[in-house]
């Protein structure tokens, strides 16, 4: 299915207005050729011809529309040519730009020559001209926008110029005729050559290179990659090159760091991949369903590439982490439902998130000193687990760490915790029975839930974290007592609690995040000193307040 080509003017808030003017075009020949000069003087009207004369709009290929500066925007074509040169001038004055959408579903046009002047071309400018052959780029344009050339399914011949640094989204999607490019853009972004199918052969020559998710999806037919040697950083990001079925042989250079999730999963035939040590950022399924991935994993059931253990789904049992990793990526053992235990190493210092996502068997996690920060949901929905001891020295929990967890009775924390995400242990039992205790639950200073409390509620002093969400939803609490020790109250921590009504800020509260008291009462009062954050906060956000 064709995609919608947007058309329009690029805001003009830099060139400034504009006027129309409208340019002849000449037609040479059955296979024309659009070629432009500056206009004649038409000649006086007279009335004598009115009956023979043409409507002079069938002769204006070429509408301009001017800048305040002077120069003139190529706005839209009308004309039938099939080869076209677009003027460099007009009027004596420079032609700067071409205009969202100018020639787009334009079924004749074959050849088109974009002059040096030319600096920018706009959103699918080209978009579905179902006949262009060639292209001739100016030598300075920079980048090339959205859609400027998607659904030109017979273009051949197009040198991309030195000076482009950017290929925006889609702008080559579908141009199933191209067969081999020299990409010296560092940034290429989302899908702007997917579904080349035509495609055989890419060299990139930038330095510092981005590509974008799906850019090169679905180009079937891509056997060569060459990255320069020269490579200072590098970046594939989600499904890269993801079904490129007939590429066979990878050597990223120096200089990647980043490799993103299904970068080249489903490129079947992908079996030598070499990857530099510099890539420290991989994702757990960057090479699925690639010859490459089926080899490692006969070989190993633990993935592990330049340290970063990425790939657990099909390790079964006791897991022990080997000595040589030293963080377990994201999605790492995902979903993965033969696991019952793991063993740590010391070396792991980092467990990203979702690493044990929704492991439902494993019932034990033996953690070694050395670990220092997990992720979001690092063992969400693992409700097998029945008792955790986090290790000394782990400084740094995610949010919803072990959501869902609904076995886990019994949480050993280590002295050195002193950040907790929101809603780490809901709907664990542990959690539960810390309510029934107390219904304000605390863990090393940080209050990290009080959804349970009711009525006049008192922090205990020495709380210095007031949670994101900790009372989010509490529509049984009437007014909230902070204590001096307090000094961060994070974000929604008081989100939607309807029948808050007074809540008193001391000065030591330094930072109140914004939506704090998120859809607060009407009736809330805030009671707190002049010049304080929670006078900043009520005057910001238009709530009641009164000096203690």
């Amino acid at each position: 299915m064709k995609k919608p080509v947007i058309i329009g003017l690029l805001s003009l808030a830099l060139l400034g207005g504009y006027e129309t003017v409208h340019l002849r075009a000449e037609t040479v020949d059955a296979k024309s050729v659009s070629t432009v000069s500056e206009p004649t003087k038409p000649p006086a009207d007279n009335p004598s011809d009115s009956k023979t004369a043409q409507p002079e709009t069938e002769a204006n290929d070429f509408e301009f529309h001017k800048n305040t500066n002077g120069t003139f925007i190529l706005a839209s074509y009308h004309g039938t040519a099939a080869v076209v040169t677009i003027p460099a001038t007009y009027k004596g004055q420079k032609v700067v730009y071409i205009s969202d959408g100018a020639f787009a579903q334009n079924d004749i046009l074959e050849e088109v020559v974009i002059p040096d002047g030319i600096t920018a071309i706009g959103t699918g400018a080209f978009a579905s001209c179902s006949k262009l052959t060639k292209v001739t780029l100016p030598k300075g344009l920079t980048r090339i926008e959205n859609e400027t050339f998607s659904d030109c399914v017979k273009l051949k011949i197009i040198q991309l110029p030195d000076a482009l640094t950017s290929i925006g989204e889609s702008a080559f999607d579908n141009c199933v005729s191209l067969t081999s490019l020299t990409i010296p853009a560092a940034s290429i972004e989302y899908g702007a050559f997917r579904d080349c199918i035509g495609l055989t052969e890419v060299t990139f020559t930038a330095k510092k290179l981005s590509i974008g998710a799906y850019a090169f999806l679905d180009c079937s037919s891509l056997k060569n990659l060459a990255f320069p040697q020269s490579l200072v950083s590098g970046t594939i990001s989600t499904g890269g090159f993801g079904n490129c079925t007939d590429l066979k042989s990878v050597t990223l250079p120096d200089g990647f760091k980043t490799i993103g999730q299904g970068a080249f999963a489903g490129s079947i035939r992908l079996s030598t991949i070499y990857i530099p040590d510099s890539a420290t950022e991989l994702s757990y399924n960057a090479f699925h369903n690639t010859q490459w991935y089926d080899n490692q994993m006969k070989k190993s059931s633990l993935l592990v590439i330049n340290r970063v253990l990425i790939d657990a789904s099909q390790a079964k049992g006791h897991v022990i982490i080997p000595e040589t990793v030293v963080r377990i990526e994201k999605n790492a053992f995902l979903l993965n439902k033969n696991i019952t235990k793991v063993t740590m190493n010391t070396n792991v210092t980092a467990i990203a998130s979702d690493a044990f996502f929704g492991c439902s068997n494993l019932k034990t996690v033996v953690f070694k000193e050395g670990l220092t920060k997990m992720g979001h949901n690092v063992f969400a929905g693992c409700d097998s687990l029945s008792s955790i001891v986090l290790p000394e020295g782990l400084t740094a929990i995610g949010n919803m760490v072990f959501y869902n967890c609904k076995n886990l009775k019994t949480i050993t924390f280590p002295k050195s915790l002193t950040s907790i995400g929101y809603d780490s242990f809901y709907k664990t039992e542990w959690l539960t029975v810390q309510r029934e205790e107390n219904p304000l639950v605390i863990v090393n200073s940080i209050l990290i839930d009080g959804k349970t409390s009711k009525g006049r509620v008192t922090i205990p002093k020495g709380v210095v974290t007031i949670l994101n969400s900790s009372f989010k939803g509490n529509t049984k609490i009437t007014k909230i007592t902070i204590p001096t020790s307090v000094k961060t109250i994070q974000k929604g921590a008081f989100s939607g609690c309807i029948n808050l009504k007074e809540a008193v800020l001391p000065k030591n509260v330094t930072q109140i995040a914004p939506e704090a008291f998120h859809s607060p009462s009407k009736k809330l009062v805030i009671y707190t000193t002049k010049g304080s954050q929670g006078e900043a906060y009520a005057k910001s956000n238009n709530l009641k307040y009164k000096y203690l």
